[in-house]
């Protein structure tokens, strides 16, 4: 609310003011007192409260006080409790008196209108709109907080509309209403007042463009199209119209955008009851004086020409209410977050469809609890990197949240799965749309939340965004700088960049991930390590398996049809090896249309795409050369390439166990091999730590590693990590439709989580 509003008394006539209930306002007993007067004394009708504060306390004046020095220090301050019922129905009268304090000297009459104008909404975030006199401009974070919470109405509950419901100037449904924030403004006292002042309702112009105001239509008329626009875009200012007996006017309030880098997420609507007077402009004969002394004169026409004019003046305040919202940030879920729903694309290359891939998933959400979403083809347009394409997260607010779908920049075949086949009713989204080419890292395989953490006493009871960057060279690929800035401007899981650009494809879940534990900590991170697996195989080799090998037999046949089933590729499109130091081939890829950047060559092939969205890479792992766990340890290029790529992922981990609060005890070395081509690493057998966790059950890409005892020697050591914590591992095969195209499970898969328990507005940014 506003500062005091005073009001000035005079001896030759009474005064009449407004006041609202509960709101204070100053007698100015100083402005016309009688000559002699020295002390005065105030009394008030019923239901008038008068309050004296000497100013060096500021604290009031012991009851039963009858008269006060006429001392500047001195305040009175008066309020009501209760509304008028007529106008001028309370009275304040002011009595001078001279130094004895007998006789009266003078008297001065306050008649007093009282109402009750007050703007409200659910500032004790409990989903009720309750009346409040306290601050309600100022909006406070942490549990003991106050301030009202605005969704953004990024969800469709019109099933003719292509676009969130913010995108019409009207509700889209009677359901709509639910996602937004009611406000009531109480306007209660005699019509008659009311019909002499006006009630405006407004916001910024910044504002007015981030949210639509609607007023509900009064009681008894439930038609959509009663609910009217009265501030938003374009619309700042509404004059309230108030009907005669109208106590209380309610409105619906929407969110139009998140918070970004110039915009805080905070709004602020007011309610001003303005005073407007009617001035008669009386007409006078022959010249008037300009200025009031001397200097040019106005011809003011003669009366017969010249009629009454009544002229409505500014409208003066007197009183302003205020409330503020904070719209609700976009969060993030974590891998340790219950899973809801697994999506997962169907798709169809040269070697058939990915049918076998997705039957294993459906055994594993069973097992999860969990429900399986296939996009078809027809919607993925080949396109199986669904995790690149979007990133679940949600909103919420104390009276209603719901899941928000996050679509990322990269817009290949997925680009319209989000918007036509996730948005709906109750299920929200929001992209951000970037001009110009896009990278890798813009797609959202880089991009990761953490579970909670504390932090050198910081608590992030939402966790911490990661996504990969460059941060040596600021030429080299970067997330674009819209996603960025609209990621940290949330507050709620202040993001930490990583180091990503050494990766071919440059997504952090190519090196990390979460699992869940039942223990204390509530989880470990997993990275991916060349040396705990040239640590691992060197330990076969002096066990005498050092024949063992990579991709070897039977056991590296994937449960697919080794034989391609479609057309022989083009001869621009075979296969091309990737070479150690030697010259020895590890195996072959297919470069058209990979994981990685639309339209950019692959490193090491000179081979743009072009070819159908998701077409084939590999001539399947029947046809890769095995080699033996002798043969990588004898290659020094390949030791050195895996040596680099430690090094980066080590860098990486004390970026992540500085800013998550992490020890050594919280990290799991997975076992990881890469190979370089161009400087640029991406993994040299299916890359394990990019896994799909669903609760306590882990779908991991089978890594084909060498056999010993009748056992692959790599699943069973992250068997050895993980089961331990209470995790069940499965291995599944992604290798042709996924590994060879530069990506695996986790970047074929994509989860949509519970939220939170914990309330965003209850921790402190």
């Amino acid at each position: 609310m506003d500062p005091k509003r005073a009001v000035e008394l005079s001896l030759r006539k009474p005064t009449h003011a407004v006041c609202v209930v509960g709101v204070e306002m100053l007698l100015d007993v100083y402005s016309d007192v009688p000559h002699d007067a020295k002390i005065f004394g105030v009394s008030g009708s019923s239901g008038v409260n008068i309050r004296v504060v000497d100013d060096p306390t500021r604290a009031t004046d012991p009851t039963g006080k009858a008269l006060w020095s006429l001392d500047p220090k001195v305040d009175v301050a008066i309020s009501v409790d209760a509304v008028s019922k007529n106008l001028n129905d309370l009275q304040v009268t002011v009595s001078y008196f001279g130094k004895e304090g007998k006789a009266t000297l003078g008297q001065s009459e306050l008649h007093l209108t009282a109402i009750d104008v007050s703007l409200d909404v659910d500032v004790d975030r409990t989903g009720k709109v309750k009346k409040s006199r306290g601050d309600k401009k100022t909006w406070q974070w942490g549990p003991e907080g106050r301030g009202a919470i605005l969704l953004v109405n990024c969800d469709k509950d019109a099933s003719a509309s292509t676009k969130p419901d913010l995108h019409s100037s009207s509700p889209t449904s009677l359901d709509d209403l639910q996602d937004m924030s009611p406000m009531v403004l109480t306007c209660d006292g005699p019509d008659e007042l009311f019909s002499r002042h006006q009630l405006v309702l407004d916001a910024s112009l910044s504002d007015a463009s981030r949210v639509r105001v609607f007023l509900a239509p009064v009681q008894g008329r439930s038609s959509l199209s009663a609910y009217k626009q009265v501030v938003g875009p374009q619309l700042p200012s509404y004059q309230v119209a108030r009907q005669p007996g109208q106590r209380e006017i309610t409105f619906y309030v929407e969110g139009l955008a998140f918070p970004d880098a110039e915009f805080s997420g905070l709004v602020y609507i007011n309610v001003t009851l303005g005073d407007t007077k009617v001035l008669t402009a009386r007409p006078l004969r022959g010249q008037v004086p300009r200025g009031g002394r001397g200097g040019a004169t106005l011809e003011v026409p003669a009366e017969s020409s010249c009629p009454t004019l009544p002229r409505a003046l500014p409208k003066v305040p007197l009183f302003r209410d205020t409330v503020a919202f904070h719209v609700a940030p976009w969060i993030m879920t974590p891998n340790t977050q219950q899973p809801l729903d697994l999506y997962v694309c169907s798709v169809t290359d040269v070697y058939g469809p990915n049918e076998k891939f997705v039957d294993d998933l459906r055994q594993l959400v069973q097992k999860a609890g969990c429900n399986l979403v296939i996009c078809p083809q027809v919607d993925n347009r080949n396109d199986r990197w669904i995790q690149d394409e979007m990133e679940f997260g949600y909103i919420e607010a104390p009276h209603k949240s719901f899941p928000v779908v996050f679509d990322s920049p990269r817009n290949r075949g997925l680009e319209d799965f989000p918007i036509k086949k996730v948005l709906g009713p109750d299920f929200g989204y929001v992209t951000r749309e970037i001009s110009g080419d896009t990278t890798n890292l813009d797609s959202f395989g880089n991009l990761d939340v953490s579970p909670p953490v504390t932090v050198r006493d910081k608590q992030y009871p939402l966790g911490r965004i990661l996504f990969g960057g460059n941060l040596y060279n600021p030429s080299g690929r970067q997330m674009a700088k819209k996603v960025r800035d609209f990621l940290f401007a949330q507050r709620v899981q202040a993001p930490v960049e990583l180091y990503s650009e050494w990766l071919r494809v440059g997504h952090v879940d190519e090196f990390l991930s979460f699992v869940p534990t039942s223990d204390p900590k509530g989880f470990r991170l997993l990275l991916a390590s060349p040396s705990a697996c040239l640590k691992l195989f060197r330990e076969k080799k002096q066990q005498g398996h050092g024949k063992a090998a990579q991709f070897d037999g039977e056991h590296r046949r994937p449960r697919h049809s080794a034989t391609p089933q479609g057309p022989l590729l083009p001869s621009d499109q075979q296969p091309e090896n990737r070479c150690l130091g030697d010259g020895r081939s590890l195996h072959s890829l297919q470069p058209t249309n990979e994981r990685g950047d639309q339209g950019a060559a692959s490193p090491g092939t000179g081979v743009g795409a072009g070819g159908p969205p998701g077409g084939p890479r590999s001539s399947g792992l029947s046809h890769k050369e095995n080699k033996t766990i002798n043969d990588l340890l004898d290659s020094s290029t390949f030791r050195e390439h895996n040596f680099h790529v430690q090094e980066c992922i080590d860098w990486n981990r004390e970026v992540l166990k500085r800013e998550l609060g992490l020890v050594e005890a919280d990290i799991i070395d997975i076992p990881q091999l890469f190979v370089l081509n161009k400087a640029l690493a991406e993994a040299f057998f299916p890359n394990m730590v990019n896994m799909l966790v669903l609760g306590k059950h882990l779908a991991i890409p089978k890594p084909f590693g060498p056999i010993i005892n009748g056992r692959c020697c790599l699943e069973e050591k992250v068997r050895s990590l993980l089961e331990p914590l209470g995790l069940h591992c499965t291995f599944i095969d992604d290798y042709l439709f996924y590994h060879t195209r530069s990506g695996e499970i986790h970047c074929g898969t994509n989860v949509r989580r519970k939220p939170f328990a914990f309330k965003w507005w209850h921790m402190v940014p």
